[in-house]
């Protein structure tokens, strides 16, 4: 892989409300997200964050919070963490349609 191929890859953290009757949110979403094409890599740091590893050009961070929240998965909704997901969205969007992407495609 070289320097532009290192640039497509995301490393995000998902952190989950722990509200929630599910106590392994994070094992779970683990599991469920281990299946999909473009995610590299799933790493449980605790039972509310997931570290997650994916290819921009096939998936991206809101296409993969909007998988977990219709499968049941509460995401956290500090102010941190909303403002943290909104800069990413937002900068994997202007990156996707940079490379020529149009919004809701993969590449």
């Amino acid at each position: 892989m070289d320097a532009a191929d290192n640039s497509l890859i995301k490393q995000r953290d998902v952190v989950f409300c722990t509200l929630h009757p599910d106590p392994r949110q994070a094992q779970s979403a683990a599991e469920l997200l281990g299946e999909l094409p473009g995610i590299l890599q799933v790493m449980v740091q605790d039972q509310a964050t997931l570290k997650v590893r994916y290819h921009i050009l096939e998936v991206s961070l809101a296409e993969i919070e909007q998988l977990l929240s219709t499968r049941g998965f509460h995401l956290s909704n500090a102010l941190i963490h909303k403002l943290r997901r909104a800069l990413y969205r937002y900068t994997e969007e202007t990156e996707r349609a940079n490379l020529g992407c149009r919004k809701g495609e993969t590449n």
